[in-house]
């Protein structure tokens, strides 16, 4: 069995976060709402559950809990980092079990000082990291925190890195409460940058601007950031259903593992 966890009645914080913090700050309001349906909730405590009875498991970009709530619940140790003080804040409203204690950190580097069973960012978080120097450094943080033979998983989409219709794009999308919320994007396949520009109009007329970026990065581009970090690529599949990963997939969750024995120098 894991060690018990700290008690969660508040947030532990490490060193004060980096630019991460942007999209958790100018989303935390909403993010329940907009998307708590995002993905398969289920498939994916199902597929780390049943890695192995006894967990101790790391979830970066935590956000709100909408994973790591029901990993706990499942009886798993769950720490969850997350940069935004405001996603974190939601968190704590929302905590019942002891076994999930939320962390004030950067995921693109963060020391614990304890070592982790398993480490998983959901849903597109790793490309929250605007840089491919701060996502090398997230790799390299994740692999000083597993222990030998520990699994990091990474669910991202593919990116189609020669879109076929420009690269500028505005979509709209009514809310239940009444409101709309136009998205306004700008793309740049040639830098892998996506910037959008959420323009979220209230049923009572009031206008919140939600900016956010992404640097996008394909499979393999992930997989070279993974070798540098001291990690192999295990499995790659569709989605946490182990759904064939082909050619035409859209979407990618890929497991690496951390040698069991240290690499010669």
């Amino acid at each position: 069995m894991s060690d018990p966890a700290p008690a969660a009645s508040a947030s532990t914080s490490t060193a004060p976060a980096a630019s991460a913090s942007a999209y958790g700050e100018a989303f935390a309001d909403v993010y329940d709402d907009w998307y708590s349906d995002v993905s398969d909730i289920g498939a994916t405590v199902a597929r780390i559950v049943a890695v192995n009875p006894s967990q101790n498991i790391l979830e970066l970009g935590v956000g709100t809990g909408r994973l790591a709530i029901p990993l706990a619940n499942a009886d798993r140790r769950v720490v969850g980092i997350d940069a935004s003080p405001a996603m974190l804040a939601r968190l704590e409203t929302k905590i019942q079990s002891t076994r999930l204690q939320p962390i004030l950190a950067d995921m693109a580097q963060f020391d614990l000082e304890e070592s982790f069973d398993i480490a998983f960012v959901a849903f597109n978080t790793i490309f929250n990291l605007e840089s491919s120097s701060a996502q090398q450094s997230c790799f390299s943080s994740v692999s000083n925190h597993l222990k030998p033979g520990g699994l990091f998983f990474v669910e991202a989409i593919v990116p189609d890195l020669d879109p076929p219709a420009g690269d500028r794009g505005i979509t709209t999308r009514h809310l239940a409460d009444g409101g709309l919320v136009l998205n306004a994007t700008i793309n740049s396949s040639t830098k892998q940058m996506m910037t959008g520009q959420q323009i979220h109009i209230t049923p009572d007329g009031r206008i919140k601007l939600r900016p956010w970026q992404i640097h996008y990065r394909t499979p393999g581009q992930l997989d070279v950031l993974a070798v540098a970090a001291g990690l192999t690529l295990l499995e790659r599949h569709e989605d946490w259903a182990h759904t064939p990963f082909t050619d035409t997939s859209a979407r990618h969750v890929s497991v690496y593992t951390k040698p069991t024995t240290e690499r010669p120098l």
